[in-house]
């Protein structure tokens, strides 16, 4: 599996790796580090594995967060 310079997993845009069959989705990936956002990646990376379909996310649709101290 190949990484980026900051030793996240390189994937495809159907979320595979330099493996063939081997995914990657979530915090391992380049992107916010967020569960929501992990979890949108899982069901559109099954859902084109399962359709064979170009799976497709739009990452300004999932909300982000931003914490600050001290706390507003």
């Amino acid at each position: 599996v190949k990484l980026d310079q900051r030793g996240r997993i390189e994937v495809d845009k159907n979320f595979q790796t330099s493996c063939k069959g081997v995914y990657a989705i979530g915090d391992c990936i380049q992107g916010p580090m967020l569960a929501h956002k992990a979890e949108d990646e899982g069901i559109i990376c099954v859902e084109g594995i399962a359709t064979g379909h170009e799976p497709h996310i739009d990452y300004n649709c999932v909300p982000s967060v931003i914490y600050t101290f001290p706390e507003v």
